[in-house]
């Protein structure tokens, strides 16, 4: 029997992707360390080394990229796949012992485009049997039961990246990344945001927010401005205005689960944070229509959140991404929205016919069993590894 080392950093998925090993004939082990999030750290090496002396692993995985890990496993010849919720450049992802997997078909391309031969497309798994399991638990349906919901974040926290920059900024600067926003605002599918960042831009950038890469790291300084300024601070502006506008047309149906209680939006209904492996399910299964706002560092790819909403049996109403739309039938497994006013629309429609609305939902869990479920993901990341 072959053995995988897991990289134990507390993911979400624990118990699914250990029962998926096993069902492919892995006995499993986890490796620990404080400095997983390190570039380069000698601790981990030496910690590396001593487990896999003891435990003679064959491969090792983690959910995400950890270049300090990857640093290790190509120092003792041993084959690394990781499978990414979040994208990172480093150097180390040119090891010819990594087979990275990404879940955003446009972020693979442009590793792909950049030579990267060793990184590769691969929708994220649910897993819908384990949350039936959780969905079995007593709940309290004056907290679940909603018309409409909306579990995430609303990325408004207090001194982000954003606002900082936006304070060091001129009027020029300020008005300009406005203006690429509302433009952004109206296209889903495909990101205008890196082309727009102009080398003029860029130097107001770094005049206002200035940014030093980690050592190690090849992200373009375009790249974090895009991704962890603009990128987020459109996410928020997006997801606030959502709610605003369903608040307005469905008073008192819209159900909020965020970490921040403060949030006020009128006709909707703050209920804080839904923990993510008890009440969160719940809130999925036994909402009318799940909602899901896609943080715009994701151009194409179905996040964890979709997932998450179509395995616990929830329906989803999302906004258009070009890899959804490939996964699933769009208004027979999922419907995609494609504009404020689609999206109202839809979420009228879906709330008067409950028939259709329980059909499709239905349909997109049986999509996910069948195609999308862990033990068959996996499987296809051990095939392209080379390791089945």
């Amino acid at each position: 029997m072959k053995k995988v080392m897991i990289l134990d950093w507390g993911f979400f998925s624990r118990e699914s992707t250990v029962s998926a090993f096993r069902e492919l004939g892995y006995e499993v082990v986890f490796f620990k360390h404080a400095a997983y999030q390190e570039r380069v750290s000698s601790d981990f090496e030496e910690a590396y080394n001593q487990f896999i002396d003891k435990e003679s692993p064959d491969l090792c995985f983690s959910w995400n990229y950890y270049p300090v890990l990857s640093e290790a496993c190509h120092k003792a010849g041993m084959l690394y796949i990781s499978f990414l919720y979040d994208n990172l450049y480093s150097y180390t992802l040119a090891y010819e012992t990594n087979r990275v997997f990404l879940f955003d078909r446009h972020e693979y391309k442009v590793f792909a485009r950049g030579g990267l031969q060793n990184v590769y497309y691969m929708p994220l798994p649910g897993d819908p049997s384990f949350r039936d399991l959780q969905c079995r638990q007593p709940y309290d349906p004056k907290r679940v039961e909603a018309e409409i919901s909306f579990v995430g974040g609303l990325y408004n926290e207090q001194h982000n990246f954003y606002e900082m920059m936006e304070k060091q900024g001129d009027r020029y600067l300020n008005g300009y990344l406005e203006g690429v926003m509302d433009a952004q605002h109206l296209i889903y599918g495909s990101s205008l945001i890196g082309d727009t960042l102009t080398p003029d831009i860029l130097e107001h950038l770094k005049k206002a927010f200035p940014y030093e890469p980690d050592r190690g790291s090849i992200e373009a300084p375009s790249y974090i401005y895009e991704n962890y300024l603009i990128c987020r601070k459109l996410t928020s502006k997006e997801r606030f205005r959502y709610l605003q506008l369903i608040g307005s047309a469905f008073p008192g149906k819209c159900r909020l689960y965020t970490l921040d209680q403060s949030v006020f939006i009128p006709g909707v209904r703050n209920m804080g944070i839904a923990e993510y492996t008890s009440e969160m399910p719940q809130v999925f299964r036994h909402s009318k229509i799940n909602l899901n706002f896609t943080l715009r560092s994701i151009v194409s790819g179905a996040p964890l959140r979709v997932l998450d909403i179509m395995a616990c049996g929830g329906f989803l109403l999302s906004n258009y991404q070009e890899d959804m739309a490939e996964m699933f039938v769009p208004n027979e497994e999922v419907v995609l929205f494609e504009s404020e006013e689609d999206m109202l629309d839809k979420i009228a429609y879906y709330l008067e016919h409950d028939k259709e609305r329980k059909e499709i939902a239905r349909a997109g869990r049986e999509r996910m069993k069948r195609d999308y479920n862990f033990v068959e993901t996996f499987r296809k990341i051990l095939e392209i590894s080379g390791e089945i």
